[in-house]
């Protein structure tokens, strides 16, 4: 999964990026939790309007049982949990800080 994301101003915190993939009940079946750009290019290192891609591999579990699954992703800040909160380039707003992809993931 490559996320791109854009600044509005500089993060003044380091914060995790998560993508979750999750069954029809919303549990976590599998997840990556891990600094921007392979834990190589801290939040607070990025500049105003700045566009950054961020490449994330996910390991779908062998065992994980044909179906519909949903991709959630945000960023928090890990000492506390606090996610941040997102905009897409859509406009859609969320401040829980998930964004839930309108696609679902099917696992065949």
């Amino acid at each position: 999964l490559n996320l791109l994301w854009q600044t509005i101003k500089p993060p003044p915190l380091d914060y995790t990026v998560f993508v979750h993939l999750l069954d029809a009940n919303g549990a976590l079946v599998a997840g990556n939790d891990s600094q921007p750009v392979n834990n190589s290019y801290p939040t607070s290192l990025w500049a105003s309007d700045e566009q950054i891609l961020d490449p994330h591999r996910l390991a779908i579990p062998t065992t994980l049982p044909p179906g519909q699954y949903r991709l959630a992703v945000g960023l928090y800040y890990q000492p506390t949990g606090e996610r941040l909160p997102l905009g897409s380039a859509a406009g859609q707003q969320d401040t829980n800080g998930v964004f839930m992809l309108p696609t679902p993931i099917i696992v065949p």
